[in-house]
Parts: structure tokens; sequence; C-alpha cells
């Protein structure tokens, strides 16, 4: 389909039999073959249309390309997928501009000015299926200079399906992995939003997660290498590694000289117990 402007729509169908006692979302396990839509659209044509539903957006622009999917193979390992994907290009999203009742300096000016997604691209993919109730995905956001984050999460919904309507007890005990990698980069090559003003050097992470909301066991590795202020002639290698577990947990944290390798910082910290109720 044609849409004009705002993009197109295409749907596809490839050896579908469609169960003739359609009646609700359960009954498209027993569908078979493949229906599929994909399309593209233009958030250039799109921005007066979010705008005037409501959405604190003073403009968009780029292009945004999905595809979503509903297919069942005899004989494929997990029956019945669904799956969608995601892709923008150029993708530029601005907050609606604040409007105080009187801007009298540069402060006043600089703080009503519209935050803005830009310069950074999303990839996004998920699959689900249903009958098992896994659930994968990953997130990709990438910028001129390459990759700035990936994500990949798993989490498996039967317990939850199997009560229809999934309440917050329920949600809680969803057993979840997440894999959150940043690869090395130039902190002043990074895109404005992400960018921080008064630091200099190379930083990259790993994070991962594991259990179920209520009790989840994590590891955070950090490293940042030729670190500086902005006026600062002496930069230092940081590195830090932190494990966290319902029961314990461990932070380390380790400073020395770029240049010489001498330490200027060290720090360790243990603890038994439940570190949240702390805070709680």
């Amino acid at each position: 389909a044609d849409l004009g402007r705002l993009g197109a729509v295409d749907v596809s169908a490839k050896a579908l039999k469609v169960p003739p006692d359609l009646r609700d979302a359960a009954s498209l396990r027993r569908l078979e073959g493949e229906l599929s839509a994909q399309g593209q659209l233009d958030l250039a044509a799109w921005s007066p249309i979010l705008t005037r539903a409501g959405l604190p957006l003073e403009r968009t622009t780029g292009q945004v390309r999905f595809e979503v999917g509903a297919r069942r193979q005899t004989g494929a390992l997990g029956g019945f997928e669904l799956s969608a994907q995601l892709d923008s290009n150029g993708l530029r999203i601005v907050q609606q501009r604040a409007t105080p009742d009187e801007v009298t300096t540069t402060s006043d000016a600089i703080a009503s000015s519209p935050r803005a997604i830009e310069g950074i691209d999303v990839h996004a993919t998920a699959h689900a299926w249903p009958e098992t109730g896994d659930v994968v995905a990953t997130v990709i956001l990438r910028d001129p200079g390459g990759t700035l984050l990936q994500a990949q999460a798993e989490t498996r919904l039967d317990a939850v399906l199997t009560r229809g309507v999934p309440d917050s007890a329920a949600l809680q005990q969803l057993p979840l992995k997440l894999l959150l990698d940043v690869p090395e980069r130039r902190l002043g090559s990074l895109p404005p939003l992400l960018r921080p003003a008064a630091l200099r050097g190379r930083v990259a992470a790993h994070a991962e997660l594991e259990g179920v909301a209520t009790a989840l066991r994590a590891r955070v590795e950090l490293q940042a290498s030729s670190l500086r202020s902005a006026g600062s002639k002496e930069p230092v290698d940081v590195t830090a590694d932190v494990r966290y577990a319902p029961d314990a947990g461990l932070l380390m944290v380790l400073g020395r000289r770029a240049h010489g390798q001498a330490q200027v910082a060290a720090a360790s910290v243990d603890w038994q117990g439940e570190l949240r109720r702390v805070f709680v």
C-alpha cells in the first residue's frame, strides 16, 4: 500500500493456511505458512501528525524500515514464531521546546533549548515462540563512528502466558538474561546527547545480568584509558569491576597514570547481605 509522502506498507503471504475458526490471538497459533508485513516510514512527513496527536515533539526526520511476521513451518523447532525488525536511518527527534514566561539570560535560553536525539540510529530485532514462551531480542545503537551499544536479552514467558493477564508478582518472577556491550570509543567522538562536556579519553564497558527481577545477579566491567578533565594534562587509566548478587557483592576500582603506569588510586569494597535493603 502506497501511503504517499508518509511511506509504504506491503503485506505478503506464503503457503498460508488460516484456521477456519479464527476468533482470537490464541487461535493464531494454528496458523500455517507465513504472513509478513514490511514497509518504510518517512518521519518528516509523520512529524505534524505526531505533534497533533499530543506527543511532546517539535520535529522528527529520518527513515524507518520495519518488518513484522508470523509463521509456522512444519517440523520447525519451537513451532509458531512471531518476529519483528526495525531499522532507522538519519534519525532525528527534537523535543518540544519549553517556553518560559521570560528569557533574560543566556542560561535561561540554554535551559529552554529542546533536547534532541540525533546522530544515533537503531537496529532492533525480536523473536517470540508462544508455544514455548521463549523470547529473544537484540538492540544495536550506531552512529557514523560505529556501534555505540549492543544489547541482547532473553526471557521465557510460558508461566505468564498460562495465567492469562499477567500480574505484577508473575512479572517479577520472569527469568531474564541480559548482555550489554559498549565497544571502545573516544569520548569526543560520541553524539552530542552522549558526549560529556568536561572529559576526554576512551571508554568501553561490558555488563551481564541474569536471574529474576527480585533476585538479579550482575557483573559490570568498565575500562577508561587516557581519561582526563578538559583542563588537565595528567591522563589516567581506570578499570572498574562490579559484581552483585542478592546476598553479596564486590566493587573494585584501580587508577594508574596513563604514562608510566604509576598507581594513583585503588579501592575495593565487598559486602554480605542484601544491599538494596540499605536504600529501601
